[in-house]
């Protein structure tokens, strides 16, 4: 599972919200979004698993940030503003955590 955080000025979107989920042309790519901005800063998580995490985890900070920012112009309405950060969790690309458990485990069943 990758996380993707954005960080914005301000929210947008509504923060009496935890969820926003997103239905787009890609099947479960940036689908789930949780919102930070109730109890904390104006962040928004979004969630990708299996292959599709794995390529957001490989991409470039630039790609990645271009396709965050697609799903929430779809989500939003192109007035939509740019984060001021972002950062994407690299679980998969770490040598010691190696994506989870959940692969450890596969491999020790085969």
């Amino acid at each position: 599972m990758s996380k993707t955080f954005l960080r914005f000025e301000k929210p947008f979107w509504p923060v009496d919200e935890d969820w926003q989920e997103y239905l787009g042309p890609r099947h479960g790519a940036w689908a789930e979004w949780f919102c930070l901005a109730k109890t904390g800063p104006p962040v928004l998580v979004a969630f990708n698993g299996g292959a599709r995490a794995r390529a957001i985890e490989k991409a470039t900070p630039a790609d990645v940030r271009g396709e965050a920012m697609h799903a929430l112009l779809a989500m939003f309405g192109h007035n939509t503003p740019a984060p001021v950060a972002i950062e994407t969790t690299r679980w998969s690309r770490n040598r010691f955590a190696r994506g989870c458990a959940a692969r450890q485990v596969a491999a020790e069943l085969d």
